[in-house]
């Protein structure tokens, strides 16, 4: 989206609290991968790499933004949280740092996965159940031993399910029944037919 409005004509800066370009994805399981094949993972001007897995994993998706904002020449500024930010007559002012940013549009990229959505019930758990967020998961073998309960099986639950099904007994809970589609819909033939 930077790219795009730059191209525009706009001034664009991008703000991440995080050290480097891509630590959101570096951040996540060690065994990530994207659900949409990299063919059409690419962002205007810069074709995502190739490689031997269709299916990119976290790392490489990664090291291809930080490539894509680098060789883009985005402006950006890391390792800085957005503390506030309001609207003041026609501007927005976000505080950042020890800085105040005035810009005309604010766009709020987080993604909708930053937080996670903790159940009330989960606090009346015997405290010496893990209770672990996706992201505070990086690999089956961290877990303790035993059986484990995957709450939630969309693409994130149903993935780590996946992986500690391998090692141990694993229950998946979800709320509602959602049909799950094929294992077809994740071939790359299917993406390119369905975009």
């Amino acid at each position: 989206m930077a790219h795009g409005l730059r191209r525009a004509g706009r001034d664009v800066l991008l703000l991440d609290a995080h050290d480097r370009v891509g630590d959101t994805w570096r951040t996540r399981w060690d065994s990530l991968r994207l659900f949409t094949p990299r063919d059409i993972d690419t962002l205007p001007g810069l074709p995502f790499p190739r490689g031997e897995d269709p299916f990119p994993s976290k790392d490489e998706v990664a090291d291809y933004q930080e490539r894509y904002a680098s060789e883009t020449r985005l402006p950006t500024r890391l390792g800085e949280r957005v503390r506030s930010l309001r609207r003041t007559g026609e501007l927005f002012e976000a505080a950042v740092g020890g800085d105040v940013i005035s810009a005309r549009s604010v766009v709020i990229a987080v993604g909708h996965h930053q937080v996670p959505d903790i159940p009330d019930f989960a606090a009346r758990l015997d405290p010496r159940v893990l209770q672990l967020p996706s992201s505070g998961y990086r690999r089956a073998r961290d877990l303790p031993v035993g059986p484990v309960v995957v709450v939630g099986a969309a693409n994130t639950g149903g993935e780590i399910a996946v992986e500690v099904a391998r090692e141990r007994p694993t229950t998946i809970a979800i709320g509602t029944r959602k049909p799950l589609p094929p294992r077809r819909f994740r071939s790359p033939t299917w993406w390119k037919l369905a975009l």
